[in-house]
């Protein structure tokens, strides 16, 4: 009994934090480091005292310690990499880091915690680009793709000018004007956008190119997901419904 209050109590936290982090990487895409500290240092606390009572009265078996513990510090060493070299944010790695390290011993049904969770995370993040290649569908975005562009399918959209200065993402074509008419071509995709801050829509708006992109109209592009929010709802999946990989191949 005391150790589910306490695993509840945890679980609160995380969300505690987890909620807020959703709004400000939707709005804002920076999450501040501050965020993370209610979750840090009182859901792990909270969840650590929780696994130990659940090793001394038996519950969880001494002999699986090792294996959970080993998977939990492996995914959370992977997370932080990951977040070392950009292949996501800083405050996604941080998430997924706390995430593993209180909750990597929760029970789920032909599955392990730290599998369901990422699982199901992957699954969220598959559904949003479907979401953005059937919006692109609708709209006939396709048209000005190559066979080597259609990718952009699925990870970005056409948006106008106007919508530079509120929407998160990395602007794909460069326009300039030759000879008194405007010219736009697509820029290398084999480039580091993600260090190239100039590109960010943002930015664009801000700089000496803006009227050029304001008379081209649309341009494509590349959406900068806010990842907390799929990382959210692939916990609280896991969670209220267990391993949706797992359930799927039983069904």
């Amino acid at each position: 009994m005391i150790a589910d209050l306490l695993l509840g109590a945890s679980v609160c936290s995380l969300f505690a934090s987890l909620i807020p982090a959703c709004y400000r990487d939707y709005r804002y895409r920076k999450i501040p480091v501050a965020t993370w500290k209610f979750a840090a240092m009182v859901g792990i606390p909270l969840s650590f005292a929780s696994f130990l009572i659940r090793v001394v009265t038996g519950s969880i078996s001494p002999d699986a310690v090792p294996m959970l513990v080993g998977i939990a510090l492996v995914a959370a060493a992977a997370a932080f990499a990951l977040g070392y070299i950009e292949v996501f944010g800083g405050a996604d790695s941080i998430a997924i880091i706390i995430i593993v390290l209180t909750l990597f011993y929760v029970p789920i049904a032909n599955s392990l915690f730290v599998f369901a969770f990422i699982n199901n995370t992957v699954i969220v993040c598959l559904l949003i680009f479907l979401a953005i290649f059937a919006k692109n569908v609708v709209e006939r975005n396709y048209r000005d793709l190559s066979i080597r562009q259609f990718p952009l399918m699925f990870v970005g959209t056409k948006i106008p000018f106007a919508h530079f200065t509120t929407y998160h993402g990395i602007v794909l074509e460069e326009v300039t004007a030759e000879d008194g008419a405007l010219s736009r071509r697509f820029m290398d995709f084999s480039r580091n956008f993600r260090m190239e801050r100039d590109r960010f829509t943002t930015a664009i708006a801000a700089s000496e190119q803006a009227d050029l992109y304001r008379q081209a109209g649309k341009v494509w592009v590349m959406y900068v997901l806010p990842f907390i929010i799929p990382i959210t709802a692939g916990l609280a999946v896991t969670l209220g419904v267990g391993d949706v990989v797992q359930i799927l191949l039983h069904l």
